[in-house]
């Protein structure tokens, strides 16, 4: 009997190792398997709705004297380069358009000096903030200025030394999302 039992279990030992075999060829044979894909809704901006302005086209400025460039819409014509304005703490300003469509101010100042260590803030009349925008890697104050024009200012500096800073003021008088994507393409040449 117990001759049997061990005869009838290795049969079925043997039945089941044939039937998982031959289940996998046949399903090796078979169709693919099924994938089930779930749809993602994508939000996509009509033509007539970006937000981003076409840069094709776009003209850059290489600023030498004070060691930037950017790229600006080639129909902005250049008002002043690097034009020096002693009276105004040596201040070094390039100017596109005759409405003063875009406006860059630079300043070498005394590291105490009150402009350097406020040039987040935006306390200067009728200003508000407005947001930040990062410029050449470092975060800027947008102050938006009351009455449209200009559309906004944002102030940045760079440590030129312990007791000297470049304070970098940017004046937007165009839309603001143009003066953005400019704003983008601002980078350190020096």
């Amino acid at each position: 009997m117990e001759n049997n039992k061990t005869g009838m279990l290795a049969m079925s030992v043997g039945l089941l190792l044939v039937g998982l075999i031959a289940g996998y060829f046949i399903g090796k044979s078979g169709t693919d398997p099924v994938v089930y894909q779930t749809a993602t809704p994508t939000m996509t901006a009509s033509p007539s709705t970006s937000t981003t302005p076409d840069m094709a086209g776009w003209k850059t400025f290489n600023a030498l004297k004070s060691g930037y460039s950017f790229s600006y819409p080639a129909s902005w014509p250049i008002v002043e380069s690097e034009k020096a304005y002693p009276a105004d703490q040596g201040a070094l300003v390039t100017t596109f358009g005759a409405n003063y469509l875009f406006d860059v101010n630079v300043r070498t100042l005394p590291a105490t000096d009150q402009i350097v260590s406020q040039h987040d803030k935006c306390d200067g009349p009728n200003q508000k903030n407005i947001g930040k925008i990062t410029i050449a890697g470092s975060e800027a104050t947008k102050c938006g200025v009351s009455g449209g024009v200009p559309t906004y200012q944002a102030m940045m500096q760079k440590a030129s030394s312990s007791e000297r800073a470049d304070v970098y003021v940017f004046t937007c008088g165009t839309e603001e999302k143009i003066c953005d994507q400019v704003l983008s393409t601002f980078r350190f040449t020096k």
